[in-house]
């Protein structure tokens, strides 16, 4: 069993939002002739990827933001939920996102909790 790395996307979202840790892997966007590259944030593409735990761990260290993937049992599916740590903050329930696992709930998350960090 491995720790899923982050989407491309998640990773660039994070760079964005100040993750700076270190990780052993990388996604670079490869640019396509004729592609535009005007959302590239470094010059070279590179991003780190870390894990879904790191970056969850990392939201909850830095940013005070929980996330987690639950059990949808009305759905049969899982969903994304996002909170405050210590607040009496209800969480955000993403019950319109609906993934067929865990991994793809929890990235779903992910991606929410980063948005909300200005």
């Amino acid at each position: 069993m491995r720790d899923q790395l982050i989407e491309f996307k998640t990773a660039k979202l994070a760079k964005e939002k100040g993750f700076t840790e270190e990780c052993y892997a990388l996604w670079q966007k490869i640019l396509i002739e004729g592609e535009k590259n005007d959302n590239i944030i470094n010059e070279k593409g590179i991003y780190a990827a870390p894990t879904q735990s790191l970056l969850q761990r990392w939201l909850r260290e830095e940013h005070g933001i929980l996330v987690e993937s639950l059990y949808s049992y009305s759905a049969i599916d899982y969903i994304p939920k996002i909170g405050k740590l210590n607040a009496y903050q209800d969480y955000n329930l993403f019950e319109e996102i609906s993934c067929n696992t865990y991994e793809l709930a929890l990235e779903q998350g992910l991606i929410e909790a980063l948005k909300l960090i200005k």
